[in-house]
């Protein structure tokens, strides 16, 4: 079983997504997801080093303010490299909402 680490600013979005892969017959015997609000402080990283992914999977936009107002430091592509440093044989999977990006101002083409 894969080990996968999803990082979001919204616990709404990690239950989603946590429940669409073990409820999914492709993904539910292959992924054991561990899901992390993007951190915050130095007890944050330690937690998300000490999960010791094998996929990481991390949203860019982690802009969005927790429960208590407080807007993270560090964007998902930061963090991205951060954790590329620590665990350089994991693969990375970045992911937003198309509208981040304005993917809707393009073709289909591109």
């Amino acid at each position: 079983m894969i080990k996968a680490l999803y990082i979001d600013d919204s616990q709404q979005e990690l239950e989603r997504y946590k429940n669409k892969f073990e409820s999914d017959d492709r993904t539910k015997d292959r992924f054991r997801i561990i899901t992390r609000n993007s951190p915050k402080s130095a007890p944050d990283y330690k937690q998300i080093y000490q999960d010791n992914p094998e996929l990481m999977l991390i949203d860019v936009d982690l802009a969005r303010p927790d429960s208590e107002g407080n807007v993270t430091d560090i964007s998902g592509l930061t963090l991205s490299t951060e954790l590329r440093q620590r665990f350089p044989e994991a693969p990375i999977v970045l992911f937003t909402r198309p509208n981040v990006f304005k993917a809707q101002d393009y073709s289909e083409r591109i």
